[in-house]
């Protein structure tokens, strides 16, 4: 990972409120295995029913929710989604 890549993601991390209950020893732990990965706009970042392998914290834009062909909701910049995976060995999206 590039170092102004790394340090981008230390400083977001640091500052989620998502994360605000880690440890210092633990948001780094997050920061150390953290990749930036972009999208173009209308890309599918991740489909229902596919097994998750990683989560997301989103450091800018709006990502639209949608579950059966329905829009339900917005993720906006800072908020997480698929967390469940760092919780879990499988975890299929839903």
């Amino acid at each position: 990972m590039i170092s102004s890549t790394y340090s981008e993601n230390k400083a977001f991390i640091d500052k989620s409120m998502y994360l605000s209950d880690l440890s210092n020893a633990q948001r780094q732990a997050v920061a150390d295995i953290a990749m930036s990965q972009y999208y173009e706009k209308y890309s599918k970042i991740c489909q229902e029913g596919q097994l998750a392998s990683c989560f997301y914290i989103l450091k800018s834009g709006r990502i639209r929710r949608i579950k059966e062909g329905l829009t339900r909701g917005f993720i906006e910049k800072g908020e997480m989604f698929e967390q469940e995976v760092a919780l879990n060995e499988e975890v299929v999206r839903n």
